[in-house]
C-alpha cells in the first residue's frame, strides 16, 4: 500500500488593504484539493500583510518549511 503523501498548506496575503479573511479562504481551497487528491495536511503556515518581496526575509513563516519537521 502507498503511504498517503504528507502536505503543508502556506497562506498569505500582502497588504493591509487585503482582507485578513484572505488567508482563511486559501486555507479552506488547499484543504478542499488536498482532500481531493488523496492527501493528508499535516501543518498550516499563514503570513499576514507581508509583500511577496518579503520572502528573503527571514521572519516570514514559508521560510520555516523546509527544515520543518512533519509528523
Amino acid at each position: 500500500m502507498t503511504k498517503p503523501i504528507r502536505v503543508a498548506i502556506y497562506a498569505r496575503f500582502s497588504t493591509d488593504l487585503q482582507n485578513p479573511k484572505s488567508t482563511a479562504d486559501q486555507e479552506r481551497e488547499c484543504r478542499k484539493h488536498a482532500e481531493r487528491e488523496g492527501w493528508t495536511v499535516v501543518d498550516v503556515f499563514q503570513d499576514a500583510a507581508l509583500s511577496g518581496a518579503g520572502f528573503a526575509n527571514s521572519r516570514t513563516r514559508i521560510s520555516v518549511i523546509p527544515g520543518h519537521t512533519f509528523r
